[in-house]
């Protein structure tokens, strides 16, 4: 799934689209909002506990359907920190979910266009990381804003103290500067631990290979696939945020 940094990014333009007070008056709140759901880096929980759905899910909207059901009050609030933090939340399930339906399942997945699981996994990756690179033109206004967060919101699932631990590994992570060699800790967290698995050597090759093996991949996966799905990513967001907001 995507990275925070374009997570971030691609909310923080869901919101300049929406323009909603609410959220131009909270945006650190909001920016942290959507990457929320990975808070399990920091907790070692599941996926499912933040995330609101399996990954084998029908459509998107399970997780906010998933989240709603489970504290209906979150989608009630009128409290401004909260309400804008649940609809950056909002941002991330949504775009998670689209990944997996449009790009991870047709393309990377068991059944996409790869010869092996390994390598359709270290693609997926590569991907995710092409998105990182269309975001890096907004990091110094998405850590100003991040800079902005001041807490307060009550989320019942997330308790303050572990929210601005995520607030501090957040703003960490879009510190650093972007590389691809980071394709080679993916490439490490896809084999969990097994030192023989072959995504390493499928990422170790890409990486010693740029820019030439990124041109190579888009041969089967055209950049300009990526581009559509950012746009149309947007559009659905912007239209989840909106009608969370009315």
């Amino acid at each position: 799934m995507p990275n925070p940094t374009t997570h971030m990014e691609m909310a923080y333009l869901v919101a300049r689209r929406v323009d909603a007070d609410v959220l131009n008056e909270n945006m650190g709140c909001y920016l942290l909002g959507s990457t929320a759901p990975d808070v399990r880096v920091v907790t070692r929980r599941g996926r499912e506990p933040y995330h609101f759905a399996p990954l084998d899910f029908d459509k998107v909207g399970a997780g906010i359907t998933g989240l709603f059901r489970e504290h209906p009050q979150l989608a009630e609030t009128e409290h401004g920190p909260t309400r804008s933090f649940m609809a950056g939340y909002m941002t991330h399930l949504t775009l998670d979910e689209t990944w997996i339906i449009r790009m991870y399942r047709p393309l990377f997945g068991v059944d996409g266009v790869f010869a092996t699981e390994a390598e359709g996994a270290v693609m997926d990756r590569v991907m995710q990381m092409e998105l990182d690179t269309l975001a890096l033109e907004r990091l110094d206004v998405l850590k100003t804003h991040l800079a902005s967060f001041g807490g307060g919101v009550g989320i019942p699932f997330i308790d303050g103290e572990t929210l601005s631990e995520w607030h501090e590994w957040v703003t960490s992570f879009i510190s650093n500067e972007f590389t691809w060699e980071r394709l080679r800790f993916m490439a490490m967290r896809i084999s969990r631990g097994d030192e023989t698995h072959p995504a390493h050597a499928i990422a170790d090759d890409f990486v010693r290979g740029m820019p030439d093996t990124l041109d190579v991949l888009h041969e089967t996966v055209p950049a300009e696939r990526l581009v559509e799905f950012k746009r149309d990513a947007i559009a659905d967001m912007a239209r989840v945020v909106a009608e969370h907001l009315a």
